[in-house]
């Protein structure tokens, strides 16, 4: 499931981004999955990058997901 759009995963990534001082990170969401129009390396499960929670771009997206019930 790579390479169609980026993926919004449910961990936040927090990096200070200049020019802010060190003292107030930019919230931002981790991608996965690599987009269309990015290299293979961005397709690969273990690539992540990021993007500020409250920006809105083309090629990322979002996958519903439930957890699994245990058999009983």
């Amino acid at each position: 499931m790579a390479g169609n759009v980026w993926e919004w995963v449910g961990d936040v990534h927090t990096a200070p981004q200049a020019p802010l001082s060190f003292d107030d990170p930019i919230e931002r969401g981790v991608l996965r999955g690599g987009a269309y129009g990015y290299g293979p390396d961005q397709a690969r499960t273990w690539y992540q990058a990021s993007e500020g929670l409250q920006t809105t771009c083309p090629n990322v997206g979002f996958r519903t997901v439930l957890d699994a019930e245990p058999l009983r």
